[in-house]
Formats: C-alpha cells, structure tokens, sequence
C-alpha cells in the first residue's frame, strides 16, 4: 500500500482510508459487512504516533482477520450449595478464557466471580466445542452461557445447557459464502530512526489498536494487547530459525533471538476500542501481525525497502546501500 501510495503521490494513510471496507459494504467472498471499525481503527493509530504532522519514519497498518466460521459451542451450568459449576471445553493456555468465562458466568448467574467453579475439559462431562482456536473461545462461549443461564432459569435452577451454532463458511468452488461471523479488526503503527552507518533500528513507539466490541475482562485484554505487540516486535527485527546445509542451526532459546523487557520501544502504547451493544470480540492475535508491517512501512517512508523478516541491521544495511 505504501508503494503504491508513492507512485500515486498520495499519502499513504489516505489510500489506506479510501480503500477501507465499511458496514453495509460487500466482501470479496459475496458477504455483507457489518459492525467494522477499520477506519476508527487505523486512525487512532496514526494519531497516536503523529503520522500526519510528520510521516517521515513512520508507519502504518490496518488488519482484517477472520474466525473460523461455521463452528460450535457448548456450555451447561450446575448449581451447587455454594454457587455454579460451568463446563466448557475451551481450554485454558495462557490466553485467560478461564477469567473470561467466570466473569460472563457471574454476570449471568447473579454471583460473584468465585462462585463459579471451572474444571478442566473432561471429555466425559464438558460439553463440545469446535476447538480452541481462532479467537473465538470468549465470543462464542459467552453467547452459549447466556443459553444456558436461559436453560437453568426455565428447568427450576439446578442445570442448564447452552448451545450456538455459527453457519456459514465457503464455496470451495466460488470462493463464495460467510467466510466470518465477525471480523476481528485492529491497526498498528510505529515511528523509527535508523543508524545509516550500523543499520541499527532504533523503534520509538509503537502503538496497538483492537476493535474489542465489548471488553469482559479488562486486565486479561490489555495482556493480550501487550503480548501481542511484543511478539510482532520480535517478529520484525529479532526471530528467524537459521539453516546451515539443510540444518536448523539455531535449535534452542540460547541462539534463537527473542525481544526482552530491554528491547521494547521507549512508548509502547495500544488501546481497545469499545462500542455499546457490541458483542464481544476476541483479542488473541488481532496487534500481532499489524506490528511488523507498521515497522517495515516507517522503514520504507525513509526510503528502506525491505521485504523479508526478520528486519535485522545487516538487512538494513543491504537496503541502504542498494537504495545508495
């Protein structure tokens, strides 16, 4: 987009914004787009780093993801002396869906968060779900635990069984259908300097945009931002698995190049982006993958082209001389 917007002459944060999609427009695959916020989106992210006053080393990209689409989700509730047991195959992996389904449960069951007992998946007694995966476990499990919590109500209080079901999907023939229930939306954007003589990258800010629809759990979604954000940054300029005659030659964490606390950018910023009446969205990769290109276009603004990752001094420097 960059490149394009240089041969065009135009800015390109307003080709980006010519180009978004829009509630009411239709997708490639045939469906109609509905609750997007692209441009709400990546422009709290140019104004967070100031891109208009001054585009000059910086950068900007906007995301569209998908969830899998069609799925399933499952959840039943069972009243104890002392509060609920929720069942739910969504498994726990460091990505807090336990915190989110406890804290949907006690909103629908009147309680407090410690009521709620959640065990892990069993499959002799947990509901099904289509898997964890794709962002989806706190969307679709919190429509199925209001099921639920509706079932426990009609059936006298002692247990209820929630189920949703997303259609869709597409046409392998046609490419076209549902390919997502909702789309996860977000930005990012980054401002950088550039050592010439070293091809040391020197990231300043980089700020993180996600569309959350409605946040469950504060805490848990700021984590997923930062964490996010942290691994797109190690993704631009530090990762890579190296191969020496056909060999991976950097097969453990002692050589293979991660970003510490050290790394991170002197501002490191990201926001959620809320809308009453939304339903909730997932948050797991939405800053992810914006990061790196948000990096690699404030390069290019700088007239550094460079097309593979990760983004490392010695890459740079090739950039630099061939741009020379």
């Amino acid at each position: 987009m960059d490149a394009l917007a240089r041969e065009l002459g135009m800015s390109p944060l307003e080709l980006r914004r010519m180009n978004l999609l829009r509630d009411g427009d239709a997708f490639a695959t045939g469906e109609v787009m509905h609750d997007v916020h692209f441009e709400e989106c990546l422009q709290a992210a140019a104004d967070a780093v100031g891109y208009e006053e001054d585009p000059a080393g910086a950068g900007l990209c906007v995301l569209l993801k998908g969830m899998q689409t069609p799925s399933r989700a499952a959840i039943s509730v069972e009243r104890t002396p002392v509060g609920y047991v929720v069942r739910s195959a969504a498994c726990e992996m460091g990505q807090g869906v336990k915190a989110s389904i406890r804290l949907m449960a006690a909103e629908q069951l009147g309680c407090e968060p410690g009521q709620i007992e959640l065990p892990d998946p069993d499959t002799d007694t947990t509901p099904f779900d289509t898997r964890t995966t794709s962002s989806r476990s706190t969307h679709m499990m919190g429509r199925a635990l209001a099921a639920a919590a509706r079932d426990l109500r009609a059936n006298g209080g002692e247990r209820g069984y929630g189920e949703v079901v997303n259609e869709g999907g597409l046409d392998p023939d046609t490419g076209q259908g549902v390919a997502s229930t909702h789309w996860h939306q977000g930005a990012a954007a980054a401002r950088l300097s550039v050592d010439e003589e070293t091809g040391r990258v020197t990231v300043a800010h980089v700020h993180g945009v996600a569309y959350a629809g409605r946040v469950v759990d504060r805490a848990g979604a700021e984590l997923q931002n930062e964490g996010s954000m942290i691994m797109g940054l190690g993704t631009a300029l530090f990762e890579a698995i190296d191969f020496a005659d056909g060999q991976v030659a950097n097969a453990n964490l002692s050589d293979y190049n991660v970003p510490s606390a050290g790394d991170l950018p002197t501002r490191f910023t990201h926001e959620l982006i809320e809308h009453d009446g939304a339903e909730a969205h997932g948050l797991g990769e939405t800053v992810l993958p914006p990061v790196p290109a948000a990096i690699g276009n404030a390069l290019h603004s700088l007239g550094i082209d460079l097309h593979e990752l990760p983004m490392t001094p010695e890459r740079v420097l090739e950039a630099i001389d061939s741009r020379r």
